[in-house]
């Protein structure tokens, strides 16, 4: 991953308005991109400036689909490797138009797939089961 690493807070002006926050304290920044971060969407750096929490990236919505809010609001519990939201909301986006980002902690790490790079091998229908569906499913 590029630009937010855990610990280090991510240089934004101090001086946003509350309107330009997500919930009143998370302030997106368009102009610094985590391009392998969002996972096919758009990523940025972003800062909490409520509670001070560093490394958290806000991941833009596709703009063909509605924001689902209800699935963004609802206790999913602590699981392992899950970057849960922490908040969500419209912002101007980084093509200067209204978006819908949601707040989330940074992958820690490398990215795993590179933009660009050569594509994984397919998992075979055993390593779902095993690796994705039994540890979901408990």
């Amino acid at each position: 991953m590029s630009g937010a690493q855990p610990g280090r807070m991510a240089a934004l002006p101090a001086s946003a308005p509350a309107e330009s926050l997500i919930g009143g304290r998370f302030a997106v920044d368009a102009a610094r991109p985590l391009p392998d971060a969002g996972g096919g969407l758009a990523a940025f750096a972003a800062v909490d400036r409520g509670e001070g929490l560093a490394g958290l990236m806000a991941v833009q919505a596709r703009p063909d689909l509605p924001p689902r809010a209800n699935a963004l609001a609802a206790p999913l519990g602590d699981v392992p490797g899950l970057l849960a939201p922490l908040a969500h909301g419209p912002l101007q986006g980084g093509d200067g138009r209204g978006a819908w980002f949601v707040i989330c902690p940074a992958p820690p790490g490398p990215p795993l797939w590179a933009a660009g790079g050569k594509p994984p091998v397919p998992w075979t229908e055993a390593e779902l089961l095993r690796c994705l569906i039994g540890p979901a499913a408990s």
